[in-house]
């Protein structure tokens, strides 16, 4: 699937997650990156949430 069709599918469910998709730029640099990862579209979102958000969960023990 070329990266284009691959946004174009992507979208709908990250802004279902309330990820913000506007900037079309780099919402085509992230997705580049996992789409070769993401087997299910409905998973895409858990695959590229870190990179929208700025309230990571970490493990201080870690």
């Amino acid at each position: 699937m070329s990266l284009d069709r691959f946004i174009e599918l992507a979208r709908p469910f990250l802004t279902k997650v309330d990820i913000d998709v506007s900037d079309k730029n780099y919402l085509r640099a992230v997705l580049s990156i996992v789409k070769e990862k993401v087997k299910l579209l409905s998973d895409v979102s858990e695959w590229t949430r870190y990179f929208f958000v700025e309230d990571y969960e970490f493990d201080p023990a870690a």
